[in-house]
């Protein structure tokens, strides 16, 4: 969980995102940000899952 709000306040921080958001190019640190994003949250609602069956 940490490591997906890094990637969100890393995100909002850079200026790529500000310009997608105006209609501009969605550059790759943008792109590599929305991969890492679901990877990550798609990582934590696994391992919640996973939480459940072990034990």
């Amino acid at each position: 969980m940490v490591a997906g709000l890094a990637n969100v306040l890393v995100l909002k921080l850079g200026t790529g995102w500000r310009q997608a958001l105006a209609g501009g190019a969605v550059g790759w640190p943008v792109r590599v940000a929305a991969v890492l994003s679901l990877l990550i949250w798609a990582g934590a609602v696994l391992a919640g899952r996973w939480i459940a069956f072990v034990e």
